[in-house]
């Protein structure tokens, strides 16, 4: 693990961290285990017990988890991807970041259902999901705001509008 210090130039952290460990690790799960908007690592490891990395790191920036759930298209969503489009506070600048739903992500690893995504300082103008199916649902920055904006959970059925906890 290492720390950018600009111009090129990193230190290496891990032991800094608690993250040095050697042990055989064979896959690794990501998830907000807590619920605070920071990525946590489970590590799968051979003959010993799970190693857990809870994020504690305090970062300024917001955070938006979409949970979605599959009607007419499979109930957990897979195949499922979201659009959101993002503007940065300093000149208006757009950018779009995309997370699409996954049975998996590599070799006994996995990331959880819920798409997360870091939003830094930008405010979201809109959200596209597209089902697998290939229905599109589209929702605008208005209708985010009246379900509290960003750094929180939000739930979306097929077809449906979005909730602000998550059912499953």
């Amino acid at each position: 693990m290492f720390k950018n210090l600009g111009g090129g130039e990193f230190e290496e952290i891990a032991r800094a961290s608690g993250s040095d460990e050697i042990l055989d690790t064979r896959g690794v799960g990501v998830a907000d285990l807590d619920g605070d908007g920071r990525l946590d690592l489970v590590l799968g490891n051979n003959n010993s017990a799970p190693t857990v990395y809870r994020n504690n790191w305090e970062r300024p920036g917001n955070w938006l988890q979409i949970s979605l759930e599959g009607s007419p298209s499979n109930r957990d969503a897979i195949g499922a991807a979201a659009k959101l489009v993002l503007v940065d506070g300093v000149g208006g600048a757009t950018r779009t970041l995309t997370r699409v739903v996954e049975a998996g992500s590599g070799f006994a690893s996995q990331r959880m259902f819920p798409l997360h995504f870091g939003l830094g300082q930008a405010s979201v103008a809109k959200i596209r999901i597209i089902w697998p199916n290939g229905s599109v649902q589209e929702f605008s920055a208005e209708e985010l705001a009246a379900l509290g904006g960003a750094n929180q959970m939000l739930y979306l059925r097929e077809g449906g509008k979005f909730e602000r906890h998550s059912p499953k």
